[in-house]
């Protein structure tokens, strides 16, 4: 910062003779430890061109072209850290965008397993439903099958050595 505020001081005092230049150099190391509203009204309190007015402008310009400096190493400062979080994002987004392909392709893949059973389901209904309807209905002269009994009082039944099935005793009360 000295640098800076050298050239500063040169370049707000091309117009003086040299004591002159020197008188406002003195003024700005005594204006340095004054607070910008202090210079600012010294500044306007004596006319323009004088040693005071001078010495005031170039601290006033000196501090203004500080604050220029730091706000600049700031704003590089958060520029490396937006791109550093952009960068960071993008890596996420990249992620998201797999993670939610990857999921597609599951659904895609169960969607398809759903309907490959859904076809199995049908050839299994197909294959017990079809052979029962195409039999052939029992001869007319062949025995009765057992039918279970409702009443009561029908007497107590079993196989019995003829061959002919009669039907299991009512258990009910």
């Amino acid at each position: 910062m000295v640098v800076v505020r050298r050239y500063f001081q040169t370049m707000a005092t091309p117009t003086l003779d040299p004591k002159t230049s020197d008188t406002v150099q003195a003024l700005v190391q005594l204006l340095r430890s004054r607070s910008s509203e202090e210079i600012r009204q010294r500044m306007y309190d004596n006319p323009p061109g004088s040693p005071w007015w001078a010495a005031c402008k170039t601290e006033l310009d000196l501090r203004n072209s500080e604050r220029a400096a730091t706000a600049l190493v700031d704003t590089s400062r958060v520029l490396d850290k937006l791109r550093s979080a952009t960068d960071h994002l993008d890596e996420l987004t990249d992620k998201l965008l797999q993670a939610t392909t990857d999921m597609s392709e599951v659904v895609k893949s169960v969607r398809e397993s759903g309907r490959r059973m859904e076809i199995a389901t049908y050839v299994i209904v197909g294959l017990t439903i079809v052979p029962a309807v195409g039999q052939e209905s029992p001869p007319k002269d062949a025995p009765p099958s057992a039918q279970p009994s409702f009443l009561k009082d029908e007497p107590e039944t079993g196989l019995d050595c003829s061959g002919i099935s009669k039907a299991a005793p009512d258990i009910r009360i």
